[in-house]
């Protein structure tokens, strides 16, 4: 058993959290991290999501890292390249690096998804740099309004990933 203060590559596991995780509110969305970098020795980050209804993330490119979903609970359509993907309880999507995604909860209820990028590190500073720490393991206030488009860009270039929106917005 790991003492409170170990970190997962000093004994080859990672931390176990009682409280659930380390949570943020993003866009209207829950993210709770399961696992990052620091205690995967850089290889992945894990974290769980909770995307209201019509609500998810817009479509952006992730040039260093893959990414990939296991969703949980409901049902969430997936942007991947040129196509779209519906993948609902126990369905797994795939996103290889350089290729446009994003994705949008077309249920009626919350959808939970798992979500995993490789190597590890983007998933907690980018979500980090966009959203809040979450003041309670629910889901956020609805957002008034939609997402500053142009704030999200910013922040997400620093990190080797891009926005691909329409033309017009």
């Amino acid at each position: 058993m790991m003492s409170a203060g170990e970190t997962g590559s000093e004994r080859g596991a990672v931390g176990v959290y009682p409280d659930g995780g380390r949570s943020i509110w993003l866009l209207g969305m829950l993210v709770t991290f399961k696992a990052v970098s620091e205690e995967t020795g850089g290889e992945y980050s894990l974290y769980e999501l909770t995307v209201p209804p019509q609500l998810g993330a817009l479509p952006h490119i992730h040039h260093a890292e893959t990414e990939a979903f296991y969703v949980l609970d409901g049902e969430v359509e997936f942007l991947k390249g040129e196509r779209t993907v519906r993948a609902g309880v126990g369905e797994f999507v795939f996103i290889p690096r350089g290729v446009v995604h994003g994705f949008k909860n077309v249920g009626q209820e919350p959808a939970r998804c798992l979500g995993i990028v490789t190597p590890g590190g983007l998933a907690e500073k980018l979500l980090t740099g966009l959203g809040e720490p979450a003041k309670a393991e629910t889901l956020p206030p609805p957002p008034e309004g939609p997402p500053d488009v142009e704030r999200i860009a910013q922040i997400v270039s620093k990190y080797d990933t891009e926005m691909v929106l329409p033309p017009g917005q």
